[in-house]
């Protein structure tokens, strides 16, 4: 699995789509992990029905930290 690119991974996931979205009515795309990251991409470009995540893989390159808790006072 290593040898395969994203891009692969995406091209079999649109053609897997697209195969079922010409034989079916609706099409519900369920992604877990990195599949679901997958299953955004589909749902952003084609006509998903439903949409089920679990577990998605996204990655924040700036996650919000909490502001720091300041306490002052006396110690007692």
């Amino acid at each position: 699995m290593w040898s395969v690119k994203y891009d692969q991974w995406i091209a079999a996931a649109e053609q897997a789509f697209l195969a079922l979205h010409h034989r079916c009515s609706a099409v519900y795309v369920i992604g877990f992990s990195m599949g679901g990251v997958i299953a955004v991409y589909l749902a952003e470009k084609y006509p998903v029905t439903k949409l089920v995540l679990l577990s998605a893989a996204f990655y924040h390159s700036q996650p919000r930290r909490p502001p720091l808790l300041h306490v002052s006072g006396s110690g007692g």
